[in-house]
């Protein structure tokens, strides 16, 4: 009978804590972590945006700084938002099973909240000026989903602070963050030095160059030989870009300079 009284009451005591805890989060909070709405805004919402961005602006015109920016460096974008929707499907499904794991999730799912909240800020002027339009409501996903990915890296954060405490907890918040931000970020790197140097070489004369080009260029910005030949002074450097451009791609760099500049 004792044995009984005592496991009723430790099943009675962690039913409260359960139910203190829940009772205790705002509906904002229970909203942005209920796995259905999480999904939508964190994961469903932003690809509906792109496509749609791809849609309005098919020749990804730079007027737009903040898909200005997602457009100019698409490795490190997209490499970054696929990571932050993966980690974000993996915390949805088995958040308390992560158990260690839970820091470094958590640190990646802050950095996703970062990048969305600092999207949003970036097309704020924009959304405020198309919301007569109604295409301007776009605008504002990118806070909602930096609401979701905040709200589940804080919730991640509580199940690692029950497994680890102090500068271990800490550190591995802080390597989730950085490897989420630094893996794509050195894949961008990469791509953008490599592509670099082979335009330069292409505009200096070097027959290899252009190999190398044309094997990484597929990577690059589809106008980063647009902006090469737009910033090259000498008359010769600025004919092999173009003579480049039109191998590559089979257009005249100066009809592509123009529809740019309109």
């Amino acid at each position: 009978m004792e044995g009984e009284r005592q496991g009723e009451a430790l099943t009675e005591g962690s039913i409260s804590k359960v139910v203190g805890r829940d009772a205790g989060q705002s509906g904002w909070n229970m909203l942005l972590r209920w796995p259905v709405f999480a999904a939508f805004a964190g994961i469903y919402a932003p690809i509906v945006c792109l496509a749609v961005q791809a849609v309005l602006i098919p020749d990804e015109r730079f007027w737009l700084p903040g898909l200005g920016f997602i457009n100019a460096f698409w490795i490190f974008s997209y490499g970054l938002m696929g990571l932050e929707m993966l980690l974000l499907l993996a915390w949805l499904a088995f958040g308390h099973r992560l158990g260690l794991w839970n820091g470094p999730a958590s640190g990646a799912l802050f950095a996703g909240a970062l990048f969305s909240g600092v999207l949003g800020l970036v097309l704020l002027p924009v959304t405020v000026v198309g919301l007569p339009l109604l295409i301007g409501v776009l605008g504002f996903i990118p806070f909602i989903t930096a609401g979701v990915y905040f709200a589940n890296a804080a919730a991640a954060y509580h199940e690692a602070k029950a497994v680890m405490q102090g500068p271990r907890l800490m550190g591995s918040v802080l390597l989730g963050a950085l490897l989420v931000f630094g893996v794509p970020g050195a894949a961008q790197t990469t791509v953008s030095l490599t592509v670099r140097a082979a335009i330069r070489g292409v505009a200096e004369g070097d027959p290899a160059a252009m190999a190398k080009l044309r094997d990484w260029y597929g990577f690059a910005h589809r106008d980063r030989l647009v902006w090469a030949y737009t910033a090259e002074q000498d008359i010769t450097r600025k004919k092999r870009l173009a003579d480049a451009y039109r191998s590559l791609t089979g257009h005249d760099i100066e009809s592509r300079l123009a529809r740019l500049n309109d």
